[in-house]
């Protein structure tokens, strides 16, 4: 609209006024001839420039203003982007500083542990079915993933398993997943069991504490850990703690609901574990 005032609207109004006064000109011919002309347009002359000299006034106003429209709204425009490009350069600074504390708290437990080999890798998707927890990073066999490997956080939370690998991309199993089954210790005795996923705790983002040693008691707030069993997974890596104790087959058999010491919902980064010293 803004345009089509602005190309065709002086023009428009231009040819109106000319035929305006082509009409005022043939009405003063036919009544008196040329001195009626001559007293016509005399008399005419002052009102109509007026009315031209303000019409012009107004035409000139309406350029500028749209001229001026037209001018704010590129600057609003050149704003925008530049308040965008600031906001992103913004937070690709705070991920910058956020993936530099990853890696100095990394840095604590490759220091504790000098054997394990890590490979780092951002979440780039979540798995969308119901029946798994999984999610998706951008690393795989050309990085020296296998099926299997140890998934941590850089505090040396256990997050789960790789369970599925392509040449730049794998899956990853999280330790809620249904078909978890990890060896476990159980506190400070270091008592084993089985960590186990559960459909009915996995949106919980909980797993299931069984099959405890004979003889063994579970305790709430007591920390679980990786024993290493199936040589897949380290010894000790962080699972989590029992939060609650139940009872099955009648009150005799109990086990454990472990909420994990990682919070999955918040995951950003990983760091898999490709290799470790293994215990003969």
């Amino acid at each position: 609209m803004k345009s089509f005032l602005k190309k065709n609207g002086i023009k428009l109004l231009a040819s109106l006024l000319a035929v305006a006064l082509l009409a005022a000109a043939g009405i003063w011919l036919a009544r008196g001839g040329s001195d009626a002309i001559v007293g016509g347009v005399a008399a005419a002359r002052a009102p109509l420039v007026s009315a031209a000299e303000k019409f012009s006034g107004w035409l000139n106003g309406m350029y500028v203003y749209l001229y001026d429209y037209d001018r704010l709204q590129a600057e609003n425009d050149a704003l925008r982007t530049q308040i965008a490009d600031a906001l992103e350069e913004a937070r690709s600074g705070m991920d910058a500083v956020e993936e530099n504390v990853r890696l100095s708290r990394l840095r604590v437990l490759a220091e504790a542990h000098p054997d394990y080999v890590f490979e780092s890798a951002r979440v780039v998707a979540w798995g969308t079915e119901n029946w798994t927890d999984s999610f998706t990073v951008a690393k795989g066999t050309e990085q020296g993933l296998v099926e299997g490997n140890c998934v941590i956080t850089e505090d040396g939370y256990l997050v789960g398993q790789v369970s599925e690998v392509g040449e730049n991309w794998a899956t990853v199993d999280t330790l809620v997943d249904v078909d978890t089954s990890i060896g476990a210790l159980v506190g400070e005795d270091g008592a084993e069991a089985m960590l186990l996923g559960d459909y009915s705790l996995m949106h919980l983002r909980q797993a299931r504490l069984a099959y405890p040693t004979e003889g063994s008691q579970l305790f709430l707030e007591e920390h679980i850990y990786t024993s290493g069993s199936g040589g897949l997974i380290p010894e000790g890596i962080v699972i989590g703690t029992i939060t609650s104790i139940q009872s099955e087959a009648g009150g005799q058999t109990e086990y454990g609901i472990v909420t994990p010491a990682v919070d999955l919902d918040d995951l950003v980064q990983v760091f898999i574990v490709k290799d470790f010293e293994r215990e003969e």
